[in-house]
């Protein structure tokens, strides 16, 4: 019996040194997180699961209600670490809470809804930035309202391969004697989501967009490379940049760069 009381005793004081150091830890990470610097994104957590990652979503969403710039830095922190695609959906949608206010109300402001966490999502996976994949689909799908974007799903302009389900349609052409109207084959999505993932995956594998990728972390300087590549037109990169800067969408590059809230100026 006395042998069993000791075993007892041990078995309760290990139970009570677990449950003191997961306390503690837990405690720790909502202290880091509370006094995250501004300046960079979130540290990565010593140990990461399911209900760790919930509960620091759940501080930073709390921290974003009073102190919007830093629970949008937290925010985006956990999104850049969180192997969890779910935590990973949810920190998105409250990155955009945070953004929506931002911008005119309309089609304009459902059309950025509708795609932002997906664009998200594509940027953490490729590395790109979000702010130039956003204002893409922006500039070439019209704000979703072109055809190809509205009835085929094209939100980026992405021509079609030989073996890939397509639409012929019109589209202007820059070339050196001026600007020409010519019919293209391009691609069909069944969804938008689709349509990011797949021009996500063009930009990050293409070997024509190399020199823009390793600019990833200058949205400028990758907007340089990347302009000139992908579309016919000289203004296409001013026109990126003057949705960029308009509707303040490079402020989730810090996802990519490690800096957050980039400057627009």
């Amino acid at each position: 019996m006395e042998h069993l009381n000791l075993l007892a005793r041990l078995l309760l004081s290990f139970a009570l040194i677990f449950f003191t150091a997961e306390l503690s830890g837990r405690l720790g990470e909502r202290l880091a997180l509370s006094t995250t610097d501004s300046s960079h994104v979130t540290p990565r957590p010593l140990i990461q699961s399911r209900r760790n990652m919930m509960d620091r979503l759940a501080v930073a969403r709390s921290l974003g209600q009073s102190d919007p710039l830093r629970g949008e830095t937290a925010l985006m922190g956990v999104f850049q670490i969180a192997r969890d695609p779910q935590v990973r959906d949810q920190a998105a949608i409250y990155l955009l809470e945070l953004a929506v206010n931002d911008w005119p109300s309309g089609y304009r402001r459902d059309f950025l809804t509708s795609i932002v966490p997906a664009a998200l999502e594509s940027a953490r996976s490729h590395r790109l930035p979000p702010s130039v994949i956003v204002a893409q689909a922006v500039l070439e799908s019209g704000w979703g309202r072109s055809t190809l974007a509205s009835q085929h799903h094209n939100l980026f302009g992405v021509k079609a391969g030989p073996t890939q389900t397509a639409a012929s349609l019109p589209t202007l052409e820059a070339t050196a004697h001026g600007v020409k109207i010519i019919r293209a084959s391009f691609r069909t999505f069944s969804t938008k989501l689709e349509s990011i993932q797949a021009h996500g995956a063009l930009i990050a594998k293409d070997d024509r967009y190399l020199a823009a990728r390793e600019h990833s972390g200058n949205w400028r300087q990758f907007l340089v490379e990347l302009a000139p590549i992908y579309a016919s037109d000289p203004a296409y990169a001013g026109q990126i940049t003057l949705l960029i800067n308009r509707y303040g969408l490079d402020r989730w590059d810090g996802m990519v760069t490690g800096n957050t809230h980039s400057t627009t100026s």
